[in-house]
């Protein structure tokens, strides 16, 4: 269990809820924004986080690397998230334009 300080928040609804609000901005961005280096800000920010904490599990001893582990994972699913929302985005314009 995750504490944050009145709530008992479940670690796995804390990553779902994260992993449904990261979905959710991946695809207002793609469908309203039209600039595409604002499209890939938050698959950046995720796979450059994942990067660093992957490397950051070599680089530490004893525990920590356990935690870096875990960070790497966690931004490594929001990656993957990032892109579900990018193929949603796709099918949905490739759609659009064949009818």
């Amino acid at each position: 269990m995750i504490d944050f300080g009145i709530f008992e928040i479940k670690t796995e609804l804390f990553l779902l809820i994260l992993a449904v609000l990261t979905l959710v901005l991946q695809l207002v961005l793609s469908f309203k924004v039209r600039s595409l280096a604002l499209r890939l800000l938050p698959a950046t920010l995720f796979a450059v986080s994942t990067a660093v904490f992957f490397v950051l599990v070599f680089v530490t001893d004893g525990w920590d690397s356990l935690g870096f582990l875990l960070l790497a994972l966690c931004t490594a699913m929001l990656l993957a998230v990032c892109g579900i929302g990018f193929a949603v985005w796709a099918i949905v314009k490739k759609r659009k334009n064949n009818p």
